[in-house]
């Protein structure tokens, strides 16, 4: 795992970040990723720092199946932001 900055001047809530619904989020999917015997898995996530934590495993699939999955991510959640962003 590795933890780059990408902190760009901005200000982060002083609030406790790790809420109920964070927590509920990632045992979910442990929970999905264990019932369905996942072979790889992508993580990124986001501290209150603005440092950018991720980690990866891949065992059993090829490294660009996972790399095609980390895109389709990509492109979910941009379309999700671009979506939530229109007047």
């Amino acid at each position: 795992m590795k933890i780059v900055d990408i902190n760009s001047g901005k200000s982060i809530d002083d609030q406790d970040l790790v809420t109920s619904e964070l927590v509920e989020g990632l045992s979910n999917f442990i929970a999905v990723a264990v019932e369905a015997n996942v072979k790889g898995f992508a993580a990124v996530a986001v501290t209150k720092d603005g440092n950018c934590i991720d980690s990866w495993h891949c065992q059993g699939i090829p490294a660009p199946m996972l790399l095609g999955a980390i895109d389709i991510l990509k492109t979910q959640f941009k379309k999700e932001i671009i979506r939530d962003k229109k007047p």
